[in-house]
């Protein structure tokens, strides 16, 4: 599953979280890209030491939507997504273009997508089984993102925690503004994928 897959999604979150924290980047919603840049700013403070910074990285995710009724994609496209779901779905974690493990595994929930749908599937939008994507770190940005013993998984310290806090802020940002059910775009833009889909299958 690769870039040009991802480009064909009708969700597509796709920029750089900077050594701030800030990301900035383009998104895609029901189908069409939005106007200019988007940016999001963390929520808390983020650590800024040599020793806990977390450094600049790339994030690039995208799903579609789970109900026939509500993509904006043709039905066999639609079901295609749905069977490269089932082989490819997960946020993964790579460095200098290496997985880092376990991060994109259905058993690892490192950035809790699953544990928040359970408080509110709609609103928190991003689902395990029907997102692609991942995280692009590097060993001369991102120096305190170091590997456990192991070599399965982060160590947990404060740059790796400040990290994963990132990530998550932007998966509440863009579900809650632009995907989810408290999302305009998606109130103001429902109906009409679902009036279109119903006269199709009429037809």
């Amino acid at each position: 599953f690769d870039y040009r897959n991802l480009e064909s999604l009708e969700h597509v979150v796709d920029g750089e979280v900077d050594e701030h924290g800030i990301f900035k980047g383009r998104i895609r919603a029901f189908g069409k890209w939005l106007e200019g840049e988007v940016t999001i700013t963390p929520e808390g403070d983020v650590p800024t030491r040599a020793n806990s910074k977390v450094g600049p990285f790339h994030l690039r995710i995208g799903t579609f939507e789970q109900r026939l009724k509500n993509t904006t994609h043709p039905e066999e496209i639609f079901r295609r997504h749905e069977a490269e779901a089932d082989l490819y779905a997960g946020l993964r974690v790579y460095r200098n273009g290496l997985r880092v493990m376990p991060y994109g595994r259905e058993d690892n929930d490192f950035f809790e997508i699953e544990q928040r749908r359970t408080k509110h599937a709609g609103r928190e939008f991003w689902s395990y089984r029907r997102l692609f994507g991942r995280v692009a770190i590097r060993r001369d940005a991102n120096p305190n993102l170091r590997d456990k013993a192991g070599r399965e998984g982060l160590i947990d310290n404060t740059a790796a925690k400040s990290f994963r806090d990132l990530v998550i802020n932007v998966l509440e940002a863009t579900a809650r503004n632009y995907f989810g059910t408290d999302s305009e775009i998606r109130k103001s833009t429902l109906p009409e994928i679902q009036f279109d889909s119903a006269r199709r299958r009429a037809e």
